[in-house]
């Protein structure tokens, strides 16, 4: 079994951790396409709002995009540029609650010692 089966068959299991991270995902898009029909700066308002919701990943996957400009048509910078954040945000909301489910099924093993 190769170590990618065996992250794959982790990441099933893991059901609502991918619900909470699908569930952020569905509502960081709808929040940047709404954000688009706001007077102003909406957009990038939103940018904003779904960065530092991923943070740190999406610091990391900012950091990636940047490397793109210039080198893709600017249509797809554009895309990477938003759609980096809001995965970021779907991996960090994903690993957040995988952390807080384990600690919870540990806390409810523990034997009390009182």
């Amino acid at each position: 079994m190769t170590l990618v089966e065996i992250i794959s068959r982790w990441i099933i299991h893991q059901k609502v951790p991918i619900s909470i991270s699908f569930g952020f995902g569905f509502l960081a898009s709808l929040i940047y396409v709404l954000a688009g029909y706001a007077p102003g700066g909406g957009r990038l308002g939103a940018w904003y709002v779904l960065y530092y919701l991923g943070w740190p990943i999406s610091s990391a996957a900012n950091q990636v995009t940047a490397r793109l400009e210039g080198r893709v048509p600017n249509w797809l910078f554009g895309f990477c540029y938003v759609a980096g954040v809001i995965v970021a945000g779907m991996v960090s909301f994903f690993l957040v609650t995988s952390i807080i489910k384990f600690l919870l099924s540990k806390l409810k093993t523990e034997p009390n010692h009182a």
